[in-house]
């Protein structure tokens, strides 16, 4: 599970988020610019983790859901070039985030569970 709170709402909105929920620890920083149709994790939280996902491995993946999909005969998702950066709890924050933002919303708080 991963906590959000807004922090700032200017022209920028930032969030702190916290693994588990546990605001003990240090939280991580979230950034987002409406004007620019940005976010990102600009600080991770003190219990979370980041790992970079080789191009090859997620080439795998693309070649898997591409054999699905031309047994739909739907088009070909193309390959990756360059790797991938995954954060493990700030990425699902970022997810609930997003979701509100694309309603038109801005989240003062929230969460998400997948476990």
């Amino acid at each position: 599970m991963v906590t959000f709170e807004l922090i700032e709402n200017t022209e920028i909105l930032k969030y702190h988020y916290w693994p588990e929920g546990n605001k003990d620890h240090r939280p991580g920083l979230i950034v987002a610019d409406l004007q620019n149709d940005d976010i990102s994790i600009e600080t991770l939280a003190e219990n979370d983790w980041e790992r970079m996902i080789p191009v090859e491995e997620i080439n795998i993946m693309i070649e898997d859901i591409n054999r699905m999909r031309a047994e739909r005969g739907e088009e070909a998702m193309e390959l990756a070039t360059e790797p991938e950066r995954c954060v493990f709890y700030g990425d699902r924050a970022v997810n609930e985030i997003v979701k509100s933002l694309r309603k038109g919303e801005i989240p003062e708080q929230g969460s998400q569970a997948w476990y």
